[in-house]
């Protein structure tokens, strides 16, 4: 991700089954809070938990960039739903988000649902 900072030209990073973790999740979201032309994130199955799903939420509060962001097939549960609330609601340019197989319970689809409610961009 820091090779990436700074990026005015990539538009589009799938980083599919890299197996990434949580850990990976912070220099995405300090990338995704440099000033990157990434429009579309794809970090589908990457065991992602509640603590990747916090640095991913913090990144959707300040990037003005992300217009797509797949999540499928992690394990953010009810807590990472919970975090990735706060970021969906502040959030004014993601249109498509997908959180399919992600372990999420009745807690964390209320907590999404909330968010949505507030936000006026994804459809």
């Amino acid at each position: 991700a820091l090779a990436l900072t700074g990026n005015t030209t990539l538009t589009v990073l799938s980083l599919d089954s890299n197996y990434i973790g949580d850990g990976a999740c912070s220099a995405l979201a300090d990338l995704l809070l440099g000033g990157t032309a990434i429009t579309s994130l794809n970090l589908e199955n990457n065991y992602i938990g509640a603590t990747g799903a916090k640095e991913l939420a913090a990144a959707l509060t300040g990037n003005t960039t992300l217009t797509k962001l797949r999540i499928y097939g992690n394990q953010i549960g009810d807590a990472g739903a919970l975090e990735l609330s706060v970021g969906i609601s502040s959030n004014t340019t993601l249109t498509d988000l997908n959180l399919e197989r992600n372990q999420i319970g009745p807690t964390g689809v209320k907590h999404l649902a909330a968010a949505l409610q507030g936000n006026t961009t994804i459809i």
